[in-house]
């Protein structure tokens, strides 16, 4: 059996990998319409293949019933019917509220577990912004929690009554069997007592009833699960199906081949684009333009006029909603927005294509990177970071470039390539990149742009004024460029600092670098800043259980072990009455009625009452793990993230930070109160069965001992081979989802730059690795559960042997009642004793997890937070006078000042312009002024004669202003995102909306009852929707028969209402995706 599980598995993996390698490969190929993201169809894959792997159970459970019912039959008569009754009404009325109660929460909790999962990415990924407008209150406060959380649908106000009633149906399911007994021996003893049955019930008889009768229920229960998971198989198919079958979005041709035999060119012919098929109007219209090779194409327009639409529109990402054209020849496309990747400068600048190093070296000094590279500490080898994190705005806008010139294009889309440049840098990327001088020279380019300057040197200028798009052509003037600086001839300013290959990293210059071994084999290998990294170290389980107490407090800790007391309290009171129940039945002979009744009463009353304590101790559990302990230990984790240094977040990964919070966090609030809570019961309730089963069969506590002691050795012979395969497995899950991040959010990147074969196989080689590890874990655990069995196996066959002597041999005789009851009890001591002895299994596994934990959550702070004897006045600052003096700022010790010997006076009025090269220091300035590196700085900086080093950061940044050089917005509203302490009124902030001319984008006009908002949930509901009907339409009356019964109807999401100000007309809004970058800057000026 063993063999043939691991044989289904290996084939349910295969076919895994494959699905799950065509949807992650559609969407580079592809722009497909689909609301739902490659993450949500990775589960479903799952999903699938688990509901595939309990279908067939449905054989052997129908089977199961009739061999079941039969005996019963055969005993009682028409009495079977009655259990089966009972449960097949059970069933019923629990399928009834699946279907009526079932789908109102899907939504709801869905978002709700959605909006606490994703709060430590929220923080992760906006940490700058967090920090520079002294935000960090927004994530400790419980009072801004609250209104955060407002936006999350909550559970309608009838949902504890529905839970109740499922509470209920839960503990009629364990008291159907015993109450089913009941019934029927109350009835067939009855009619016994009148004469009308022949044959007596005996204590056998009624553990044999009671055990067929569960087993009836279990297999009727299976028969209906199995009926959810194939309604589940149904949803998933056509999920998946219509997501491989997508329709590719209606855009311009494209035709990258078709270049090598013509020249390449884009032509558009009355054209209009829009984003999505629920929009009034298209977002630009009536769009005729014809462009060659050699030309020079510029698109002007205000800030959201449609710039970028339509050179996405040219990339055929845009659905075309009218006219005609094609795009002849390969495109480069650089975004507004650079997307990088955590990995190195060469391996973001490659994309996957192969390295060519004299290429590279042209491409880096067209793009003004040289001395940039010079500076770092591994030249082009330095890690960037998690999205660029590591680098300025201009390096980034810069590398994006660098990276589109790499790809070899026919035609080249730059989006606002000289926003983020200062006017060197951008005199030099004119020169050398876009104009006729550059290395596009001879290339089709077509550039948006602001600046003025350039638009005497295109050919054409597309102009867009609310969505209308005009042409124009026209003679270029001839350009002159400026002396080129010297350089060597590498076109390096001092010597060559492109990092060797072979010196770095053991990859072929003529193999693309790989996302992954790039960031492996070259991150960080500096020892120097280790004190901004997560605390590597190992902690002993002492310290660690001396951690999780201080950190939970002794009274919870208290309270979780003491409530575990009253389940094997009440369990060995009742158990004591069951076998006195059982003993005087057997004193009478066996066939007394009224014995065999209470004991089926007490049954019920244990059932019942087990029930209510194990629902009490849930309940209580899940208040100290949800309510205190889950809020504590993220309260904890977030904030060590707020307040560690900016270099931290340079050298971790977002799947790192992810990873200890899901491991370490949630096992500290969870699964540890559980533990507490059940192994002190498991310690009593030895203790008491030890004394139940010893004062009637004393040799029984002989098997215990050896039961014990070969369940410890099964777990000193597998779980030091498994725990280490689980250390690996982690660290290729990290790496797995790191090249998954990657693909889902460079999807558009990857598919427009032709390099999805690259990252296909890079993300088939994670899959493969984890299914090579996943064959030796799956045997450590068909071999665990195989010595688990044999052992189970022999201990009972040892335990059936001494009762049998002890029957026959001794003085202790034992009834067939109490041969069922004691082996039971047993089995629970044995049971119980085996989780006593693998104590030390689970604390080193939940060690692991709490060291991983601990090292995020003990970082170095950056710099204290308030500090009691150096606040500022409530009017600080008054005036505004800032002054440097002699300062000098450093970001590591091996590389040079960023800043050095800055000496100036700032007086209060005074508008200060600060010029430089980008990557000159700019923006270490203003970090200097927000003391976002505290190492590394010396002198000191005062602003209204107040030194700001001596003070906290949280009484400095709140008071200043800053526009910074990324937007960033937060999960939540326009007005959250806006006022997150809650600090303004909405006047307030519509003046601040309407001052920066973003109103409109933030709250449209709206024609009569339109909707306020289109959110996922309604779209994927739509989409449901349609594909359902237009299946049931498509389907003959039989098709639509098994349809009706399998296939589950999409359920409208429910609109809560949210908690918001009319006035304000708040919307939902996660994520910066609807905004343009220029309406991004404009939102932040807010």
């Amino acid at each position: 059996c063993a063999r043939i599980r691991d044989h289904i598995d290996a084939e349910v993996s295969r076919v895994i990998r494959a699905v799950e390698l065509e949807i992650f490969r559609l969407p580079l190929i592809t722009n497909v319409k689909t609301s739902r993201t490659t993450y949500a169809f990775d589960s479903y894959v799952f999903q699938l293949m688990y509901d595939l792997q309990s279908v067939h159970i449905i054989f052997s459970k129908l089977f199961g019933i009739a061999t079941v019912f039969w005996p019963v039959y055969y005993r009682v008569g028409r009495l079977a019917f009655i259990p089966l009754g009972i449960i097949l009404g059970y069933t019923a009325v629990k399928e009834l509220m699946t279907i009526f109660t079932g789908g109102k929460y899907e939504w709801e909790q869905h978002t709700r577990y959605y909006y606490y999962d994703s709060q430590v990415d929220e923080v992760f990924h906006g940490i700058k912004s967090i920090k520079l407008f002294g935000w960090e209150r927004m994530y400790l406060d419980p009072q801004l929690q609250e209104l955060k959380s407002d936006n999350v649908r909550q559970y309608p106000w009838y949902a504890p009554i529905v839970r109740g009633m499922w509470k209920m149906l839960d503990v009629i399911n364990m008291l159907i069997s015993t109450i089913s007994s009941y019934m029927v021996i109350h009835i067939y003893t009855q009619e016994a007592a009148a004469g009308t049955s022949q044959h007596a019930f005996t204590n056998a008889d009624m553990h044999q009833l009671n055990s067929h009768i569960s087993t009836l229920k279990q297999n009727i229960s299976w028969v209906q699960y199995v009926f959810y998971r194939i309604r589940s198989i149904v949803r998933n198919v056509m999920v998946i199906e219509r997501y491989l079958k997508g329709e590719a979005v209606n855009s311009l041709q494209q035709m990258p081949d078709a270049a090598k035999g013509c020249l390449p060119k884009v032509t558009m012919n009355n054209c209009s684009f829009q984003w999505n098929k629920r929009d009034k109007a298209p977002a630009i219209s009536n769009v005729t333009l014809e462009a060659s090779a050699g030309e020079l194409v510029t698109v002007v327009g205000r800030t959201g006029a449609g710039k970028s639409t339509l050179l996405l529109s040219i990339c055929g990402e845009v659905e075309m909603t009218m006219g005609s054209g094609s795009v002849t020849g390969t495109v480069g496309y650089l975004e507004q927005s650079p997307w990088i990747m955590n990995d190195t400068l060469r391996a973001n600048i490659l994309f996957g294509r192969a390295y060519d190093r004299e290429y590279f070296k042209k491409v880096v000094h067209a793009c003004a990177l040289t001395a940039d590279i010079a500076q770092w500490p591994n030249a082009d080898l330095t890690v960037i970071g998690d999205r660029g994190v590591n680098i300025s705005g201009g390096q980034r806008a810069r590398l994006a470039l660098a990276r589109t010139l790499y790809s070899r294009a026919d035609i080249y889309v730059l989006d606002d390539p000289l926003s983020a440049v200062d006017a060197h840098v951008k005199r030099h990327i004119l020169d050398h990149v876009i104009l006729d001088t550059g290395l596009l020279a001879g290339k089709l380019r077509i550039v948006s742009t602001h600046a003025d300057h350039i638009l005497p040197l295109a050919n054409q200028i597309v102009s867009i004024e609310d969505g209308r798009v005009e042409v124009k052509k026209q003679v270029p003037i001839k350009y002159c460029p400026i002396a080129a600086p010297a350089t060597s001839n590498s076109g390096y300013a001092s010597g060559d600092d492109i990092s060797d290959t072979s010196s770095a990293t053991a990859v072929d210059d003529s193999c693309p670098v790989s996302p992954i071994s790039g960031v492996s084999s070259n991150a960080h290998n500096d020892d120097s800043d280790d004190e901004d990294k997560p605390v590597n170290r190992k902690w002993t389980n002492w310290e660690n259980a001396v951690y999780v107490l201080r950190l939970c407090g002794l009274p919870v800790v208290a309270t979780v072990m003491l409530s575990g007391l009253f389940n094997p309290i009440s369990r060995f009171i009742l158990d004591s009455l069951e076998l006195s129940a059982l003993k005087d039945n057997s004193s009478k002979g066996g066939f007394d009625r009224e014995a065999l009744l209470l004991y089926l009463r007490l049954r019920m009353a244990a059932d019942l009452l087990t029930t209510f304590i194990d629902y009490a101790e849930r309940t209580l559990n899940t208040f100290i793990a949800q309510q205190y302990l889950e809020s504590m230990v993220k309260r904890e984790f977030v904030k060590s993230l707020l307040f560690a240094p900016m270099s931290f977040f340079d050298s971790t990964t977002r799947q790192h930070v992810s990873s200890a919070y899901n491991d370490g966090a949630r096992v500290v609030s969870s699964r540890i109160p559980r533990f507490l809570m059940h192994e002190l019961a498991y310690v009593l309730r030895i203790g008491l069965s030890v004394y139940n089963i010893g004062r009637s069969t004393p040799p029984l506590l002989l098997t215990v001992p050896f039961v014990a002691w070969a369940m410890r050795k099964r777990d000193d012979l597998i779980e030091p081979t498994r725990s280490q395969l689980r250390k690996i497995e982690r660290v290729r899950k990290i790496d797995s989802n790191r090249t998954s991040d990657i693909i889902a959010d460079g999807k558009r990147m990857i598919r427009l730059f032709g390099v999805e074969q690259f990252f296909t196989s890079q993300y088939i080689e994670g899959k493969d690795q984890s299914q090579r590890l996943e064959a030796p874990l799956n045997a450590l655990s068909t071999l665990s559960y195989t010595i688990y069995y044999m052992i189970y196996a022999t201990g009972n066959a040892v335990v059936e042997i001494m009762m049998l002597l002890q029957s026959q041999f001794t003085r202790y005789k034992i009834s067939s009642g109490e041969f069922i009851t004691y082996q039971r009890l047993l089995h629970s001591l044995v049971m119980d004793t085996t989780q006593v002895v693998n104590i030390p299994t689970r604390i080193n596994e939940f060690s692991n997890s709490i060291d991983l934990y601990r090292q995020f959550t003990q970082i170095e702070p950056e710099a204290p937070y308030v500090v009691d004897g150096c606040r500022p006045t409530e009017n600080w600052p008054q005036y505004g006078k800032i002054e440097f003096c002699n300062f000098r700022m450093q970001y590591h010790e091996d590389l040079p000042p960023a800043l050095e010997d800055i000496n100036l006076t700032i007086n209060p009025g005074e508008k200060i312009g600060i010029v430089g090269r980008t990557g000159a220091g700019k923006s270490t300035l203003a970090k200097a002024l927000f003391r976002l590196s505290h190492a590394g700085t010396s002198g000191s900086i005062l602003i209204d004669g107040q030194d700001i080093q001596q003070m906290g950061v949280g009484d400095l940044r709140p008071r200043l202003g800053i526009i910074p050089q990324e937007s960033t917005m937060f999960l939540g509203s326009y007005k959250q995102n806006l006022d997150p302490l809650n600090q303004f009124s909405v006047e307030d902030i519509w003046a601040a909306l309407l001052k920066c001319s973003i109103a409109q984008k933030v709250a449209p006009k709206r024609k009569g009852k339109e909707q306020d908002s289109f959110d996922y949930h309604d779209e994927v509901y739509e989409e449901d929707l349609a594909d359902v009907q237009q299946r049931w339409n498509k389907a003959s009356w039989s098709m639509r028969i098994l349809l009706w019964i399998f296939m589950k109807w999409p359920t409208k999401p429910k609109r809560n209402r949210w908690h918001k100000d009319k006035r304000f007309g708040l919307k939902k809004e996660c994520g910066s995706g609807s905004f343009s970058s220029g309406q991004q800057q404009l939102f932040s000026l807010c």
